[in-house]
């Protein structure tokens, strides 16, 4: 009788190889897909891709990406975000916020860093998030130049 040998897949959900692949990946991932509509609250979440329609709120994420077809409606905290679709809310962004091109934000911002392309729409409050590393920033800039620097930390912008 001969034996037959097989081969453990690890691709099947449920199986043991497959939830320790699953428990071994570092990135908690969701993304809300086009043509979806989600709402509600998003907790244990490291990157949000949202190209469908989100009305919710993260905290304590790493990362949220709004792509060009996405709409998120609500309040993000997070590490970075980078912006192509539309956002209506609060937004705090510790690290980077990428505000880009054909982009529409409309609510209160808070960033570490900001970077706008020409071309995006911001209608409502921005500020810069105050933290020991910013002052130390423009302490440095100011030694460096000998012009007059003015420290701007919250703007208040409107486009028609």
């Amino acid at each position: 009788m001969a034996v037959e040998k097989r081969t453990i897949r690890s691709d099947i959900p449920g199986g043991d190889s497959y939830m320790e692949q699953m428990s071994s990946q570092d990135e908690k991932k969701l993304t809300v897909g086009r043509g979806i509509s989600l709402s509600g609250e998003i907790t244990s979440c490291d990157h949000l891709v949202v190209e469908g329609y989100l009305e919710a709120s993260i905290k304590n994420a790493l990362r949220v990406d709004i792509n060009p077809s996405g709409h998120f409606n609500g309040q993000i905290e997070v590490e970075d975000a980078e912006i192509y679709g539309y956002f209506e809310g609060d937004i705090i962004v510790r690290n980077r916020l990428i505000i880009h091109s054909g982009a529409c934000v409309s609510g209160n911002l808070q960033y570490g860093a900001l970077q706008v392309e020409t071309g995006a729409v911001i209608i409502g409050n921005i500020s810069i998030l105050k933290n020991e590393n910013a002052a130390s920033n423009s302490t440095n800039v100011s030694e460096q130049f000998s012009g007059n620097i003015t420290n701007i930390e919250d703007i208040e912008l409107q486009v028609a």
